[in-house]
């Protein structure tokens, strides 16, 4: 049983506690922690209220121990650290007040990996922030946080075919896309909490794709055979044949592969490839056609993106900490471990 999908008995507080009573004591006397944290500090209201706060905690707070225990049986033990309980009051009194399951899910999610995390570092901090951040959002803040997560985590270089990439990253998004509103508003509260940073144009994903598979957009290439072979691209297919040349199109690796220079002067010049390169690479608008091609949705992605952030977007650490949290539900890979955040 989940927290979203409770049995209900006629006496749902005593339902709640025998299932806690499964932990044992350690995790009742861990439940009696975490709730006396929130009656004690958390604001009062009119008796109907303070009814729906303390039911809604009591459920969230018995997810949370559960999926604590699952992460890391002996981060209870850490329940008695103020940075902790902070934390833990801080992700209670959202879900108090919002009582929304989607958002219940990314706190709790949050919440379980500070707690499991004593060291205190950037990670913690960020992770602490986004506690308090996404009490602040909304569904479809986070869905945008999840997408922009998704285009700037995922990684470009761990598919070889740019089609199998793709169609990770559409499946992906395109599920959070669907109902999705969320204008240029939306974008500017979100860097208000601290969630996004607005005004990156050179953070192009385009171009990031065209960076990754720098093979897959040559014009001409086995990709596009309605595209016919110049003799100029002729010519460039000599030095397509050299096992390294996609590391150097890549731009953003410093060190060339040893003895590459030398690979080039075999079959022509380092500057006659560059500018063959250059000749015979797609431009972004084509990159856009070929995304199209492959799967329609990316159209509406595009125009999304858009319209949310017409001068380019980038996350924050935050922002990536709430992305994280609400795709581990749907997506797999490490690209979705908490400790990439720096990266």
């Amino acid at each position: 049983m989940t927290l979203w999908q409770r049995q209900k008995a006629g006496n749902s507080s005593q339902n709640i506690q025998a299932q806690i009573a499964n932990f044992g004591v350690n995790y009742a006397d861990a439940r009696q922690i975490a709730m006396d944290v929130f009656k004690q500090n958390f604001a009062q209201l009119s008796q109907e209220a303070m009814k729906v706060a303390i039911w809604r905690v009591e459920e969230f707070t018995l997810e949370y121990l559960r999926v604590l225990h699952r992460r890391d049986p002996l981060a209870i033990n850490h329940l008695q650290e103020p940075g902790v309980q902070y934390a833990l009051l801080s992700g209670q009194s959202n879900y108090a007040r919002s009582g929304d399951p989607y958002i219940g899910e990314v706190l709790i999610d949050l919440l379980a990996e500070r707690t499991a995390m004593p060291q205190r570092g950037t990670v913690q901090l960020a992770l602490e922030e986004a506690i308090m951040a996404s009490g602040r959002i909304s569904r479809d803040h986070i869905k945008m946080l999840s997408i922009l997560t998704l285009r700037d985590r995922l990684p470009k270089s761990a598919a070889i075919d740019f089609k199998i990439f793709f169609k990770h990253f559409m499946d992906g998004a395109a599920a959070l896309l669907d109902g999705i509103h969320f204008s240029a508003a939306d974008s500017r509260y979100l860097a208000a909490t601290g969630c996004v940073s607005l005004g990156h144009l050179e953070d192009d994903m385009l171009e990031t794709w065209k960076q990754a598979y720098p093979l897959f957009f040559i014009k001409g290439s086995d990709n596009f055979p309605e595209k016919s072979l110049s003799l100029s691209y002729r010519r460039f297919e000599k030095y397509l044949i050299l096992g390294q040349v996609r590391e150097y199109m890549r731009h953003f690796i410093p060190d060339r592969p040893q003895g590459f220079g030398d690979r080039l002067d075999e079959i022509g010049s380092e500057e006659e490839f560059s500018t063959l390169y250059r000749l015979h690479s797609m431009g972004v608008d084509e990159v856009h056609d070929v995304a199209v091609g492959l799967d329609s949705r990316y159209e509406d992605l595009a125009s999304k993106l858009g319209e949310a952030f017409p001068f380019g977007v980038e996350l924050t650490t935050v922002g990536i900490a709430i992305g994280i949290s609400n795709l581990k539900a749907t997506v797999e890979g490490d690209f979705l471990d908490y400790d990439n955040l720096l990266i």
